[in-house]
């Protein structure tokens, strides 16, 4: 879906503060952001699901500025995939947390790299104080049912790759769009080289008779002008590729 750069900006009071509201806005996280409600007759209230909660994102997006390093030119990349969000930034977790405390969540930094910038950030209301975006992060994800942030270093943690993944819901229901897609690619295939009536275009696709999901597709197929129907012999309609 697209890569986002957050530029590495001049650490003067007044540029910083202008900057970095303007690169969170810049990113417009909402528009990545889709919300689903389930309803269960056996319960009283509907249930919402996000495909990326918003605080999770916003948590490690910020944590990602606030502990970059200013000496790096590497800017912070936001890359966007169907399938997760992938937050990058430079360097990776101080030393003085543990592997075995990055597995089990428990980040908690003893070395602040940036106070300053902390302090901006807690102003803007984008973090809650030290300490507290990773465990806000997971929070959410826990809240809405995602699965856990993924972590990935070099030895030297010279970079920090965070990555979000997107809710199972919308991942099967990706994997549904991508079935739909095929199948309706099957159909127009089979109607490339000439028109075809829905017998004969499921003898095309090797079907023993007209399928309720075949007429289903080829119907949803002409209310979004895919296909039309054309005059055969003897006043038969055919299909064909509008």
């Amino acid at each position: 879906m697209g890569t986002i750069i957050i530029p590495q900006y001049r650490l003067d009071e007044a540029t910083t503060r202008y900057c970095f509201i303007e690169s969170l806005d810049k990113i417009g996280l909402l528009r990545y952001i889709k919300e689903v409600i389930i309803k269960d007759k056996t319960k009283a209230e509907a249930l919402t699901i996000f495909n990326y909660p918003y605080a999770a994102i916003e948590e490690i997006l910020s944590n990602a500025v606030y502990h970059r390093s200013y000496q790096v030119s590497e800017p912070i990349t936001v890359r966007i995939t169907p399938e997760n969000i992938e937050i990058t930034s430079f360097p990776g977790f101080d030393r003085s947390i543990s592997d075995e405390s990055i597995a089990n969540y428990s980040i908690r930094a003893r070395v602040y790299r940036n106070r300053r910038i902390g302090d901006f950030l807690k102003e803007l209301h984008l973090i809650e104080g030290r300490n507290t975006g990773f465990p806000n992060a997971i929070k959410a994800l826990r809240e809405n049912g995602s699965e856990l942030l993924t972590f990935d270093m070099d030895e030297n943690r010279s970079y920090l790759s965070v990555t979000i993944p997107v809710h199972s819901y919308f991942l099967k229901k990706k994997e549904q769009t991508d079935k739909k897609a095929a199948y309706e690619k099957k159909i127009t295939d089979a109607l490339k080289d000439k028109p075809l009536t829905l017998t004969e275009l499921a003898s095309a696709m090797s079907y023993k008779g007209i399928t309720k999901k075949l007429t289903n597709t080829v119907n949803d197929m002409l209310a979004r002008n895919i296909l039309e129907k054309t005059a055969g012999k003897g006043n038969i309609n055919k299909l064909k590729i509008k």
